[in-house]
């Protein structure tokens, strides 16, 4: 099995849609009652398109044997989105994503990781995050979530 991570693109939309919904129907419903305040996959699919026009969009896609893995994007200052198919669990996809996104992060940088997502803080901890506080369930999110801060000495 070969696996690439390269810059995306509008034209992966819909992949990154696809994929994004993927995970987070496997992923949360390890700790969600249910996922029906989740967005379909067309939802993910604009939301994406308008992400990757924006110009300070930075996103990465993995791909394994041609399809889709993973993605992982970021922002100013922050991770904003870590995703892999859920049969791409446990084979590094993640992590590598991970990495590509710190090498483009400042050493100070945030994420907002769903409380009950333990699978992504316990990455998170391992390449050196630090948890800091709960941030509750804020507007427009479905879990309350908790705040990591990547070290600077990390």
């Amino acid at each position: 099995m070969s696996r690439a991570i390269r810059p995306a693109t509008r034209a992966d939309a819909p992949a990154l849609g696809a994929l994004q919904m993927a995970a987070l129907l496997a992923g949360y419903a390890e700790f969600l009652e249910t996922t029906a305040a989740l967005p379909g996959v067309a939802e993910c699919v604009s939301w994406w398109r308008a992400e990757l026009a924006q110009p300070d969009a930075r996103a990465w896609i993995a791909e394994r044997d041609g399809n889709a893995a993973g993605l992982v994007s970021i922002g100013p200052g922050e991770l904003r989105w870590l995703c892999v198919m859920p049969e791409r669990w446990g084979e590094g996809t993640g992590t590598a994503l991970l990495a590509t996104a710190e090498a483009q992060l400042p050493r100070e940088a945030i994420a907002a990781v769903p409380e009950g997502c333990l699978r992504v803080r316990r990455l998170l901890e391992r390449r050196g995050w630090a948890q800091g506080d709960d941030l509750g369930q804020r507007a427009g999110r479905v879990a309350p979530e908790v705040r990591y801060h990547l070290r600077g000495d990390a």
